[in-house]
């Protein structure tokens, strides 16, 4: 990548519009030099803002870039044209920034416009990248094959930057390479071990909290004689060994048994309690049918009085249905009566709503005419300012083209003079030459052409550069061609001219009919054409508004409408203005009439009303719904009575008969109880007792214990099963876990017994050592050979913080190690400019197929003695060599006189600009 040409607008120290043309330049080493503060370093932060849409230093965002020194009209923004691999781009980028508004208010003032921060890429055919701004980043990204972090460090030294890599730390390097050669992949893989080891750590805590868990789970019965061998032989053994399984088999076989031998006696108890359950249900049996004869009996008594209400409940609601109907039926007769006298009243309302309207009607058509008349001279004055609004655009238009196609024709009679004066070189060149092309064949004893002598003593001699005829007709062919071109142009030019000519005449009749003759001058008439038009829209919308009210009380009445459509067509509304002006005179005596029409009706309706037991028609109708309803209701509620009454009886005289069928069973019942209780209390009361009591005893603690060891086993089954499966889970997971820490503690540099340099630090340590490598090159020449810089090596690391990047001088004279701090402010401006050199050259090996044709270095060079500053400038040229370009920033009075190639900038009280 090399800069062609930097055009910089109100953009940092530079209030005006700057350009630095990098095309001059003819490679080797430029001098940038300048007062303080001038602005040098901002040509770096314009090429890296245009660039990446950054400064050089990274400090100041482009938003800050905006010049102090700036009119408050001027436009920020950078365009930079650069080649890269022999194509040509241009990037333009503007940041975010207030400047004032082209536009002034009503009062002749400004107001401050936030201009948007954007940027353009024009591509080497000339077309423009259709991308956002961030697309447009990683397209140039893409180009050049560096992004802003790499462009820094390779071409772009930017001041305070030297030093940075050489002195920081070895964790500081660590974060700088990570940036520049994307190594931070690595990092994220050490992260990634490191919580797959959590991870991992976490699920074998996990697994073993499971298994103290299961084996804490572990149940035994308590107080007999093997249950404190049971609990010692558990204490003893731990959690993931196999010998807790092989204990726990044991205890859940020794539990089923147990269970077997309970489940057996349960049986026993079973059967003896069925056979005592038997020899109970026949007394059972006579004493629930006398229970349920009682309770029926009773049931017989209470409903007794339930049927007599029932009687009284039918009777009440008889007598009320005959009271009330005949009231309800003469009320609904009256109502029926009423309901004509509510068409009576219903049409008078119609004829007084219709007077009343005919009286609204009369008067929304004059303000509807009043509005269209209105409407119709706002329209046509509106039309006309519109015709005069596009003329005096057409003829804008017209003078920018005009203007653009005079600097086609400038630039077309200037190429025509070029070509001219080298024709007329070439053909006088050509005549003079004409002697040496005759004398060019001449030989001795031939007679000459011109003379005819046949001697040649002195032959005219043939310019090496003349120019032959053929060249010279071909430089008048191409000057006819460009003449025809200048005439083609110069035709249009003419033919635009007549075009405006005639269009300013258009505008100026147009102006005087429109525009009052005070301010008709040409330079107010399109302000105050677009103040009046604009005046007439609100003007027009005002009145469509209002027309818009009158319509909709035109449209109360839909009877009106046709009425409405024939007053307001575009073709009947002029007659009808014309009808309703002989009517004007007649609307005083009409209105009259129609308001004593009015009153009449409503003292009709008045009458009307009172003569109705309701006022409206509606409530008439609605209270004969509701005596309807209230006579059906009174129907409903003796039909309820009734089927209330019927089903309740037929209730009662069933249940008489059920009672009766109980009485006779109860009976029987008893009587063979009592032929068999004699001989059965004899035999058997004894016994009976005895058993009773023991089962009431057995049964309940049989059952808790059957439920217990139950429990037991099961628990403890599921426990084992858990246990086979957790337990062989658990060495997968300690197996696997011991691995991922190994690999952890391997890649973060916390191996115990090795240095602590982690995974990204070794892969960063190989850039690190070419980077030296590439270096030290360049510093032995720097430095007549006197030290070099070389990584520190393994055995030397220290075993505390983060290493494996740190830094050391050799010195190739006393032939000792020591910490590149030490080095002089000199000596540490030649190892940090060789650093980022060697930086520069590996960066762009390991992009690959990068061409970097300029570098920029920002400072350092007074810390340097006459010598050591000789030997860096003489490695710089070797660097540059024909092609590549490097630019210096620096004061030193000596530089200025080493190097041809300057740029000089200046600080004035309207900002800095370049000499």
């Amino acid at each position: 990548m090399r800069p062609v040409k930097l055009k910089m607008s109100a953009f940092g120290s530079y209030g005006g519009e700057e350009t630095v043309d990098f095309s001059k330049m003819e490679g080797g080493i430029f001098l940038i030099s300048g007062d303080t503060g001038a602005g040098k370093t901002t040509i770096f932060d314009g090429i890296m803002y245009a660039l990446y849409d950054v400064t050089s230093g990274g400090k100041r965002e482009g938003s800050m870039m905006r010049s102090q020194y700036a009119p408050p009209a001027a436009r920020t923004y950078v365009e930079l044209t650069f080649s890269c691999k022999g194509e040509i781009y241009r990037i333009f980028r503007n940041p975010e920034y207030e400047r004032e508004s082209l536009r002034k208010n009503k009062d002749g003032t400004t107001k401050m416009a936030r201009e948007r921060a954007r940027a353009e890429l024009y591509l080497p055919d000339g077309t423009l990248y259709p991308g956002t701004r961030r697309e447009i980043n990683e397209k140039i990204r893409e180009i050049i094959g560096l992004d802003g972090e790499q462009f820094t460090q390779t071409a772009m030294i930017a001041q305070g930057e030297f030093l940075k890599l050489l002195l920081a730390k070895s964790e500081e390097r660590k974060e700088i390479f990570g940036r520049i050669f994307h190594t931070r992949l690595y990092g994220r893989l050490q992260e990634l071990l490191r919580l797959r080891e959590k991870e991992a750590w976490q699920q074998v805590k996990q697994l073993e909290q499971a298994l103290e868990m299961q084996k804490n789970s572990i149940r035994w019965q308590k107080g007999g004689e093997e249950s404190g061998d049971w609990g010692d032989r558990l204490e003893q053994t731990e959690a993931d060994s196999p010998e807790l399984l092989t204990l726990l088999e044991e205890l859940v076989a020794a539990g089923e048994t147990r269970e077997r031998q309970l489940q057996k006696e349960k049986e026993m108890l079973g059967e003896i309690r069925t056979a005592l359950d038997e020899i109970g249900k026949e007394g059972d049996s006579a004493a629930k049918l006398e229970n349920e004869k009682q309770r029926l009996e009773v049931w017989l008594e209470e409903q007794k009085g339930t049927l007599t209400r029932w009687e009284d409940q039918v009777k009440r609601a008889e007598e009320k249905k005959e009271k009330e109907t005949a009231v309800l039926t003469a009320r609904q007769v009256l109502l029926q009566k009423n309901l004509s006298g509510y068409q009576v009243l219903e049409e008078k309302q119609r004829q007084y709503q219709k007077a009343r309207h005919t009286e609204t009607l009369q008067r929304a058509y004059g303000e509807l005419l009043n509005v269209q008349d209105k409407l119709w001279e706002r329209g046509e004055r509106e039309e006309k300012l519109a015709q005069l609004e596009a003329k005096i655009k057409e003829l804008d238009t017209g003078e920018k083209e005009q203007k653009r196609i005079y600097g086609d024709w400038q630039e077309q009679e200037a190429a025509c003079r070029r070509k001219t004066e080298e024709y007329e070189k070439a053909n006088e060149a050509f005549i003079r030459a004409a002697a040496g092309f005759l004398a060019r064949d001449l030989e001795e004893g031939s007679p000459c052409p011109v003379c005819g002598s046949l001697h040649h003593p002195a032959k005219a001699v043939l310019p090496a550069q003349a120019p032959d005829q053929e060249t010279v007709r071909r430089l008048q062919k191409e000057r006819k061609v460009l003449e025809e071109k200048r005439e083609q142009i110069q035709k249009r030019l003419l033919e635009i001219g007549q075009r405006i000519a005639g269009c300013k005449e258009q505008v100026r009749q147009l102006g005087r009919q429109q525009v009052d003759p005070a301010f008709a001058c040409e330079r107010n008439w399109f302000l105050l054409v677009l103040k009046e038009r604009k005046d007439l829209l609100e003007e027009i919308r005002e009145l469509e508004r209002q027309k818009k009210h009158w319509l909709k009380e035109v449209h109360a009445e839909e009877e009106t409408i046709p009425l409405l459509r024939e007053l307001t067509g575009e073709a009947s509304l002029q007659k009808r203005r014309e009808a309703l002006q002989g009517e004007i005179a007649q609307t005083a005596e009409k209105e009259q009439a129609a308001r004593r029409e009015q009153a009449a009706l409503q003292a009709e309706i008045e009458l009307q009303k009172k003569e109705l037991l309701y006022e409206k028609r509606q409530e008439a109708e609605q209270e004969l719904k509701r005596l309807g309803k209230e006579l059906r209701q009174l129907e409903e509620d003796v039909r309820q009575a009734r089927t209330g009454r019927d089903a309740f009886s037929r209730e009662f005289h069933q249940k008489v008969g059920e009672f009766q069928i109980l009485e006779k069973k109860a009976s029987d019942a008893r009587r063979i109880w009592e032929e068999h209780r004699g001989s059965f209390e004899k035999r058997h009361k004894e016994g009976m007792a005895a058993w009773q009591e023991r089962i009431r005893e057995e049964e309940p603690r049989m059952e808790r214990g059957l439920k217990e060891i139950y429990s037991q086993n099961e628990g403890n089954r599921l426990c084992l099963e858990h246990l086979r499966k957790n337990q062989k889970a658990y060495q997968e997971k300690k197996s696997s876990y011991e691995q991922v820490h190994h690999l952890s503690a391997l890649a973060n540099g916390s191996l115990s017994g090795s240095v602590k340099m982690d995974f990204e630090s070794y892969v960063q340590r190989q850039y690190f050592r070419r980077i030296i490598e590439r270096a030290n090159m360049r510093l032995i020449q720097m430095t007549s050979g006197q030290f070099i810089l070389q990584c520190r090596e393994l055995e030397h690391l220290k075993n505390q913080g983060k290493v494996g990047l740190d830094l050391d001088v050799y010195s190739l004279v006393t032939e000792q190690v020591r910490d590149v701090k030490t080095l002089s402010g000199g000596e540490s401006f030649l190892a940090a400019l060789s650093m980022a050199l060697g930086l520069a050259d590996v960066i762009q090996s390991a992009a690959g197929g990068i061409s970097l044709d300029t570098m920029f270095i920002d400072e350092g060079f007074g810390s340097l003695d006459d010598h050591a500053r000789e030997q860096a400038i003489r490695v710089l040229y070797e660097l540059a060599g024909d092609s590549r370009l490097i630019g210096i920033i620096s004061h030193v009075t000596e530089l200025k006189e080493q190097l041809d190639q300057q740029i000089l900038v200046k600080k004035g009280t309207q900002g800095s600009y370049i000499l």
